[in-house]
C-alpha cells in the first residue's frame, strides 16, 4: 500500500504540475478532488509549496482505517515548486484480508464438515476421533492454534482429515504471521512519516531564524555605517589637500562597498524568506568593472 501510495504521488505530481505552476489552487484542488472517485482508499491529499505553505487540499469523509501516506516533489522544467502527499486507508487491505481469511476459514469447515460426515456414515469407530477434532476445528477458526492436531499418525479417514487441518492450521499461522509482519511494517512506516515531518519542521525554523538573524544584523551594521559614510561627506566638502581627499575617497568607496555587502545580506535573507524585489535601475558598466 505503501508504494501504490507513492506511485500515485509521483503520477499525480506531474498531472498537478501545470496548475501549480500557473498558481491555479481552484484547478489544483478539482484534481485533488477527483481521487476520491478514482480511489476507493483515498483519505486525503495535500499539496504545499516549497516553503511548506499549504496550497490545495481535499479530504474524503468517513474513510475508515489508518492512513500510508507518500509524498511527491512537484517540479516545472526540473525547478522545484511544491509538493504533494496522498494518504490511503489501509482499510480495504485489511477488509481483502479478512474475507481471504474467511473463504480460506469456510473452506476449511466445509472440507471438515465433508470428511466428518464421511466418517461418521463409513466408521462408526471415528465418533471419539471427531468428538476432539471438532471442537479443535472450532478454535482453529477462531484463530486459537495453539493446540496440536491429534491422530497425524492414523492411516484411516480419520487420520487423513487429521493431515488436512494440520494443513490449514499451518497456512494459518503462515497467514497470521504475515499480518503482523504486515501491522508491524505499517507502524514503523507511520514512525518514519512523523519523524520526517519533525524534521523538516525543525529545518524549516532553523532557516528561518538564520534568516532573521541575517536581517537583525544587517540593519544594525547599516546604521552606523550610514553614519560614518555622512560624516565622510561632510568632512570631503571642507578644504583639504589633495592626498587627504583621496584618502577619504578610498575610505568613502570602502563603505560604500560594504554597504552593498550588507544590502546583499538583506537581499539574501528576503529571498530565503520569499520577499524579494527586483530593482530595476540603470549602472555603469566601465565604472563597475574598473572597481
Amino acid at each position: 500500500l505503501g508504494e501504490r501510495s507513492r506511485q500515485i504521488a509521483e503520477l499525480y505530481a506531474g498531472a498537478i504540475a501545470g496548475s501549480v505552476w500557473a498558481f491555479d489552487k481552484d484547478a489544483t484542488t478539482a484534481q485533488l478532488v477527483a481521487l476520491k472517485t478514482e480511489l476507493p482508499a483515498f483519505m486525503n491529499a495535500t499539496v504545499t509549496e516549497p516553503d511548506g505553505k499549504l496550497f490545495a487540499s481535499a479530504t474524503a469523509a468517513g474513510v475508515a482505517g489508518e492512513p500510508v501516506a507518500a509524498e511527491a516533489d512537484i517540479r516545472n522544467d526540473g525547478n522545484l515548486i511544491g509538493r504533494i502527499r496522498i494518504a490511503l486507508s489501509d482499510a480495504v487491505v485489511q477488509a481483502d484480508r479478512r474475507a481471504h481469511l474467511q473463504r480460506l476459514i469456510l473452506t476449511a469447515v466445509l472440507l471438515g464438515s465433508a470428511l466428518l460426515a464421511f466418517t461418521l456414515v463409513t466408521l462408526g469407530l471415528a465418533i471419539r476421533p471427531l468428538q476432539r477434532i471438532t471442537p479443535l476445528m472450532r478454535r482453529y477458526a477462531e484463530g486459537d492454534l495453539d493446540r496440536a492436531v491429534p491422530y497425524l499418525d492414523r492411516s484411516d479417514e480419520v487420520g487423513e482429515m487429521a493431515r488436512a487441518l494440520e494443513v490449514f492450521r499451518d497456512h494459518a499461522a503462515k497467514r497470521q504471521d504475515a499480518e503482523k509482519a504486515l501491522e508491524a511494517r505499517s507502524e514503523e512506516l507511520s514512525r518514519v512519516n512523523k519523524e520526517l515531518l519533525r524534521a523538516r519542521d525543525a529545518a524549516e525554523a532553523a532557516n528561518q531564524t538564520k534568516s532573521e538573524f541575517l536581517a537583525a544584523m544587517s540593519h544594525e551594521i547599516r546604521t552606523p555605517l550610514n553614519g560614518i559614510i555622512g560624516m565622510l561627506h561632510l568632512l570631503m566638502s571642507a578644504e583639504l589637500r589633495s592626498d587627504q581627499r583621496i584618502q577619504l575617497i578610498t575610505l568613502e568607496s570602502a563603505a560604500q562597498s560594504l554597504l552593498r555587502l550588507l544590502n546583499d545580506i538583506l537581499d539574501l535573507a528576503k529571498i530565503e524568506a520569499g520577499r524579494v524585489d527586483l530593482n530595476v535601475a540603470p549602472f555603469s558598466l566601465r565604472e563597475l568593472l574598473n572597481n
